[in-house]
């Protein structure tokens, strides 16, 4: 196993990353006032949203994503400090 961020095993990358359809569905609640992403076939999936509404919730998922891959980052440098340096544990 090499020490970069891709040889995480899937197990890691569970713990390490956070859930992104979590993620997607709170900003579509909090900015466009979806109750669920889950296609539910019917009138229900489908809604008027203003543009403004679509902007929040882009910028609310860009930064989002900026922020995963910052703790992502972090994550990867730790793991790989604590595997060339197991006693410093």
């Amino acid at each position: 196993m090499t020490d970069t961020p891709e040889a995480y095993s899937a197990s890691e990358e569970q713990a390490i990353f956070p859930s992104r359809d979590a993620a997607l569905e709170r900003i579509a609640n909090r900015h466009m006032g979806f109750d669920t992403l889950r296609t539910r076939i019917g009138p229900i999936d489908f809604r008027e949203v203003a543009v403004w509404e679509v902007k929040d919730a882009l910028e609310a998922a860009y930064q989002a994503g900026l922020d995963a891959a910052g703790s992502t980052r972090v994550a990867a440098s730790n793991q790989l400090k604590s595997r060339r340096n197991p006693s410093a544990q």
